[in-house]
């Protein structure tokens, strides 16, 4: 069977670091303009280091954009390798790998405070004034 290469992404983005969803979504396409086929199905597996801690088994459906990571909670501050392999109308397959980076993840997991001036803590979005004057006409 001809093995031919997939752009992939997660969460619209190659390789990216920092991901806070815990559910990160992938997508991909031919890494050429001259396939006019289309999709038959996928296979998303993701890996831990050696281990595979997703593997969403071949699945029928021409989705290949944003499709949802459906496996167990994702760990924060770890490096997740993923794999698509499309199986298109013709009967080539298309494979693609990637990486990506979760950031943090759980809120108990933050260290530090927000900055905050103390008398709009419970406001949602503080407005800062500071009053002055022109001696000029302003244009």
């Amino acid at each position: 069977m001809n093995q031919n290469q997939l752009a992939v992404f997660c969460e619209t983005r190659k390789d990216p670091i920092g991901i806070d969803n815990p559910a990160p979504r992938f997508s991909w396409h031919p890494d050429t303009s001259s396939v006019c086929r289309e999709q038959e199905s996928y296979r998303i597996t993701v890996e831990k280091g050696r281990t595979c801690v997703w593997d969403s088994g071949e699945v029928h459906s021409r989705a290949a954009t944003m499709v949802p990571y459906a496996g167990r909670a994702p760990e924060s501050f770890t490096v997740y390798r993923f794999t698509v392999r499309s199986r298109l109308t013709d009967g080539s397959v298309w494979q693609g790998s990637g990486t990506f980076e979760t950031g943090i993840l759980r809120r108990e997991e933050w260290q530090g405070d927000f900055l905050c001036y103390p008398a709009y803590e419970k406001r949602m979005s503080p407005v800062f004034l500071y009053r002055f004057s022109v001696e000029r006409e302003v244009v």
